[in-house]
């Protein structure tokens, strides 16, 4: 399914057992009285996250440290086709249950088998990492998990009698900030960082001696409009190219590749392709990660899932920022660099469903080629 039909269907079908299910809540609340202190622990936590790789490795902290709190909890992810495979080398849960989004059928038989895992256990909580989404509230509402956490804002106010823990999702805010509530609404304090056990910052040495500096200019239909303009992706490159000893890979998913060979055939020449390298859909998630962190010196990115992958496999990152803000998805420090127009429309994504510049985004486009090149110099300098 297309990302606009599963925006749709949620729409749609959430909305109708929102409505159902909101007057069921309130009277089983009221009848049941059931105990929702978080002062017992339970012995199986459920998140749940359908869409948004990289919003994962953001909460991969919070998560941590509910991990740290209880220790003897198992930990499972309900998850999207579509996230699965990148989240089962992170080792942050115990298991993965798959709901596949290839059709209506096929995600409505996944769901009930879920159900069915998750109605066996005993003493479950439920965490629903989605933000905007209703389908995923009526989920967690029939997984019956005696404490059911969850996020609320204005777009899904009636979450309030349907989750029994809410937690404000502030938008103005760092998102991980939101995060780390949740772990403390559930019980945790987050102390440390989250960093995959194979990938710690300390493995890579020598880095500037790496041979590559990865390239991505992939992101999800959520907002092509994070993509940064051909002409200028290439005189970033061409500038790589032209003042470093680097090799130059691109990376992104099965469906980037052809498009990435077309953007590389039409603007290098014959004698820059042996320094050019297209990874997209090549290569499985740990084996990317493998290579992320072993070959890459630096990654230039937009804001996308690579982004927030790359930071975790403590890769030096100058990311690109358009129609959305870096102080709400990104931290900036000497390895992670970040550049934004800031323009009077911007962000705009996550907020309106209609983009103030109807698609036409200049907040890409008059990005300046020499800032983004001198800012790239300068995270070289600090690479050791």
């Amino acid at each position: 399914m297309k990302l606009q039909f599963k925006r749709k269907l949620d729409f749609v079908v959430g909305n109708f057992l929102v409505a159902i299910n909101l007057i069921a809540a309130k009277m089983l609340g009221f009848l049941l009285r059931r105990n929702h202190k978080i002062d017992k622990e339970p012995s199986s936590i459920v998140f749940i996250k359908m869409l948004g790789l990289g919003s994962v490795f953001l909460a991969s902290n919070a998560i941590l440290a509910v991990k740290k709190k209880y220790p003897k909890a198992k930990f499972i992810l309900i998850a999207g086709s579509g996230i699965k495979p990148g989240l089962e080398p992170i080792g942050l849960f115990d298991e993965i249950l798959e709901i596949r989004d290839t059709g209506f059928t096929i995600l409505l038989k996944d769901s009930i088998s879920v159900f069915f895992r998750i109605w066996k256990m005993k003493k479950v909580w439920v965490a629903d990492l989605e933000v905007y989404s209703k389908l995923t509230t009526v989920f967690s509402l029939w997984t019956c998990a005696i404490n059911r956490f969850g996020f609320i804002l204005n777009p899904v106010r009636f979450r309030i009698n349907m989750n029994t823990h809410n937690v404000y999702f502030n938008q103005f805010v760092n998102v991980e900030e939101n995060y780390i509530r949740l772990a403390e609404t559930m019980g945790a304090k987050v102390t440390e960082n989250f960093y995959l056990e194979k990938y710690l910052p300390s493995g890579r040495t020598g880095e500037i001696n790496y041979p590559y500096i990865a390239i991505n200019n992939t992101c999800s239909d959520l907002s092509l409009e994070r993509k940064c303009p051909d002409k200028l992706l290439s005189a970033i490159c061409k500038w790589i190219l032209q003042n470093t000893s680097y090799k130059l890979v691109f990376t992104g998913a099965p469906v980037d590749r052809e498009k990435i060979f077309q953007f590389i055939n039409a603007h290098f020449s014959n004698a820059e392709m042996p320094r050019i390298k297209n990874i997209a859909g090549e290569l499985a998630f740990e084996k990317y990660y493998d290579f992320l962190y072993h070959e890459c010196a630096a990654m230039l990115t937009i804001d996308s899932a690579p982004l927030h992958i790359a930071k975790k496999l403590s890769v030096p990152t100058l990311s690109l920022w358009g129609p959305t803000n870096p102080v709400n998805l990104s931290r900036s420090d000497k390895r992670n660099f970040v550049y934004y127009l800031a323009k009077d429309c911007s962000p705009c994504v996550h907020h309106t469903e209609t983009l103030p510049c109807g698609g036409d985004n200049i907040c890409m486009k008059d990005m300046d080629k020499e800032i983004i090149t001198s800012q790239f110099s300068k995270l070289l300098d600090n690479i050791k």
